[in-house]
């Protein structure tokens, strides 16, 4: 692409952003529109303007034309902020540092968190995880239109799955992967109408299972086992909401039916299913996650008590080498808790510790479970850096355990009904 070309596409963007902000500006209901908008940016991994997440810039702008909001919540906010700082800050001390702007970046998202968490209402809540999920739903689309032919981009990874890895509107199938389980788990506790709610679950649905990340596989089976134990431990009754299980029954089926038609895509997953269990000689990405852990490892025994400076970890290349000299290809690497290890040590705790608090504490929330779900694909698909854990942390701090279903007329409670003795 022409300088020329590029310089015009950023004009249009930024003219269309300028419009954009002008009417929202004199809508009245701008605060709903934006909060929706927020999410939604959130559900992409390249999606900035410059090296500023797009996400960032729908925060301050819902924070602008959404005033007049009661500041109780400001010490999670400020929490936010000071678990941050200290690794941020390693730009300064680290001797490893690749991109000191990389905190930059850590600063803007955590902002982000800290104004949802500290100005968040249920109602704001909700509208950000349904632009969220309408995200997830659209890249997972795309990825279907690219196996089936219809879109006409390059599927991965022909040696994986002879379908083709499906990316969608994220950079990597392991991205499409992660927003579909994402979608899978917003379209399940957020969508109330039964034939939507099939809809969404089968298109996130199928675009998990085609994009064969093996991290999102993971990822959403223990945030659902989490969940599960975290109801058992607290709840005493029970919702059912009459047409879910029509809805999965229905997602199921859709999901189903392509695999049980191709001999060829139930034995590639077959061999997929097999290596997420046992790393095997032919497991060519399997192996060099290994190379990298083992390089995160040597790393880190060699850094300082504030380590070796954030965006360090990217100096470990894809297949386990280390590149300690020049300018590193990466800013991230793999592992979300040795990449911090390695980058700030002593002075990450903090942030790692709330992440995982935070995550634990509200496994049993919507936002709660999207941060549980996006921390465990980050020990093997590094999200930290990216919009979709700080939006769902924001939201976890902002909203505890409060219930983001919509009040529905058909919920059948089904907890035992105790009965007055007669007299």
């Amino acid at each position: 692409m022409s300088r020329d070309v590029l310089s015009l596409l950023v004009a249009i963007v930024i003219a269309s952003a300028a419009l954009a902000v002008l009417f929202l500006a004199s809508y009245r209901r701008s605060g709903p529109l934006l909060a929706v908008l927020a999410g939604f940016s959130a559900g992409f991994v390249e999606l900035k303007l410059g090296r500023i997440h797009l996400f960032t810039l729908a925060v301050i702008l819902w924070l602008a034309f959404n005033g007049g909001r009661s500041m109780e919540r400001l010490p999670r906010g400020v929490a936010v902020l000071l678990c941050a700082l200290p690794l941020a800050a390693t730009a300064l001390t680290g001797d490893l540092v690749n991109s000191p702007t990389l905190a930059l970046q850590l600063l803007a998202l955590a902002g982000s968190a800290a104004i949802l968490a500290v100005f968040a209402t249920t109602d704001d809540a909700r509208r950000v995880l349904l632009g969220l999920l309408a995200a997830c739903t659209v890249g997972s689309a795309a990825g279907l239109l690219q196996v089936v032919g219809l879109l006409d981009t390059q599927v991965w990874h022909p040696e994986i799955s002879r379908l083709g890895r499906p990316t969608g509107l994220q950079p990597e199938p392991d991205w499409l992967g992660l927003y579909a389980a994402v979608g899978v788990l917003l379209g399940w506790r957020l969508v109330n109408r039964p034939l939507l709610r099939s809809l969404v679950l089968a298109v996130n649905g199928l675009a998990f299972v085609l994009a064969f990340a093996r991290a999102a596989w993971i990822a959403l089976a223990l945030a659902i086992l989490a969940y599960g134990i975290h109801w058992l431990a607290t709840s005493r009754r029970l919702h059912v909401r009459r047409g879910a299980l029509a809805s999965l029954v229905v997602a199921l089926v859709c999901v189903a039916v392509p695999i049980a038609a191709s001999t060829e895509l139930r034995d590639d997953l077959r061999d997929r299913v097999d290596q997420t269990v046992t790393v095997q000689n032919t497991d060519v990405s399997g192996q060099a996650r290994i190379s990298q852990t083992e390089a995160l490892l040597r790393l880190a025994k060699s850094a300082p008590p504030y380590g070796h400076g954030i965006s360090a970890s990217g100096r470990v290349t894809v297949n386990g080498r280390l590149n300690l000299t020049g300018i590193s290809d990466n800013n991230v690497s793999s592992n979300f808790l040795l990449a911090m290890w390695v980058d700030g040590k002593f002075l990450a705790l903090p942030l790692v510790v709330l992440l995982l608090v935070v995550a634990t504490v509200n496994a049993r929330t919507v936002a709660g479970q999207v941060l549980l779900l996006t921390l465990v694909n980050s020990l093997f698909s590094n999200a930290t850096f990216l919009p979709i854990t700080w939006v769902s942390l924001g939201l976890a701090l902002a909203v505890g355990g409060l219930s983001l279903q919509a009040a529905q007329p058909n919920t059948v409670d089904t907890r035992p009904r105790s009965r007055a003795p007669h007299r």
